[in-house]
Order: structure tokens, then sequence, then C-alpha cells
């Protein structure tokens, strides 16, 4: 699922953030900004300090790490972040060459797109080393997730 999170404030995420990771259903804010929860089982609400996970890095970098977020520079737009937890990873040699193809990428070019050296894509096609779980994840976000011809 993709979100644009220009459109939601800062307080909004870090709301969505503390519901997810405390399993509530039901919430509310009071006008001090706490937060209360009915909790993952419904038996009664709880207050809650509404962390800043977009700002505060201690509250956010536990969350990356245990899910095992992969942060990664996306051309000039910004950034883009990727699951390592991704099923159906699998790819073949030629699939790696189709998916470069596809784009119309020297292997240099393919190379730098993907942010590994020129020879890593050579030894991705021609099957001496396989790719990443989070490389496959990149090349199928870059291709829209089709490489065959």
């Amino acid at each position: 699922m993709v979100m644009n999170y220009e459109d939601i404030s800062d307080f909004e995420i870090n709301q969505a953030v503390t519901c997810e990771l405390f399993g509530c259903h039901e919430w509310s804010v009071n006008q001090e900004g706490a937060f209360y929860h009915c909790g993952a089982d419904g038996s009664g609400y709880f207050i809650q300090t509404v962390a800043d996970y977009c700002n505060n890095q201690s509250y956010s970098w536990p969350i990356i790490i245990d899910s095992k977020i992969a942060v990664l520079p996306w051309n000039s737009n910004g950034w883009q972040s990727y699951s390592c937890h991704r099923r159906d990873v699998s790819m073949k040699p030629i699939e790696v060459l189709q998916a470069r193809r596809k784009l119309g990428l020297s292997q240099a070019a393919f190379a730098e797109l993907m942010l590994v050296s020129a020879r890593t894509i050579k030894y991705w096609e021609s099957g001496e080393r396989k790719p990443s779980k989070l490389a496959v994840q990149r090349m199928k976000d870059l291709t829209g997730g089709s490489w065959g011809d």
C-alpha cells in the first residue's frame, strides 16, 4: 500500500503508529494531546502519550529495525522504503536481464539506479550471485512488477 504522508499531519501519523503499536481499535485525543485507547482486547480505556515517531528517531528507529524496513534514496524526489519481509522474491538471472532491458538501461546505469556496482549487476545476470530480497523488490518497483518480454 502506498501512502502519501504529505497529505496528513505528523500528529495524525504519530496517532496511527501509536494505535498500531498498542493494538487499539478505538481511540480519542484530549485537548492536551493525550491519547486514550481501549486496548487490543477492548478491556477499558488507557492513556498513552503519543510519541513523536515522525521527528524523533529514538522512537522510530526501534520500529524500523524490528520491522526490517530499509529506506533508500529514490531519484531526486526523496526516499523510498522497502520491507525486507516480502515474499516471492526469487529471481532468475534472465529476469534481472529482462528487468534491466525493460528500463532500457546499460549495466552501469542500472547499477546506479539499484545502488550497487556494475559488477554486481553482471554477477546477477550471469547467475554467479543472487540479488537480495531488497534488490528484487526494488526491481519490481522500478519495472511495475513485471519484466518478461
